[in-house]
């Protein structure tokens, strides 16, 4: 799935800055097209690469946030669970006594 997204360019928009922070290549000879050629395809796969680390990034992040939420979520389960189990033992001895 992320490969296809990646393949289809729907990536974060943010992700597309990084073309605007790489230099242009407007001002290469006209008359080299196997140079033009190649500049070309080594500013793409720079961006290309900077675009794989930017996304290696950004889902380590949403990974650590999971797992602070997942964490979150389990403390939560938890003092719900002794709210109740309490709630239990006092029914429970009100009923005995």
């Amino acid at each position: 799935m992320l490969e296809i997204r990646i393949h289809c360019k729907f990536l974060p928009q943010n992700f597309n800055h990084l073309e605007d922070f790489i230099s242009s290549i407007g001002y290469l000879p006209l008359n080299n097209n196997a140079k033009v050629i190649e500049i070309k395809n080594k500013r793409f796969k720079i961006i290309q690469e900077a675009k794989r680390h930017w996304l290696n990034y950004f889902l380590n992040i949403y990974e650590i946030k999971i797992r602070e939420y997942e964490q979150q979520y389990q403390n939560e389960f938890i003092k719900l669970e002794s709210l109740f189990s309490n709630n239990n033992d006092n029914m429970i001895n009100d009923t005995t006594m």
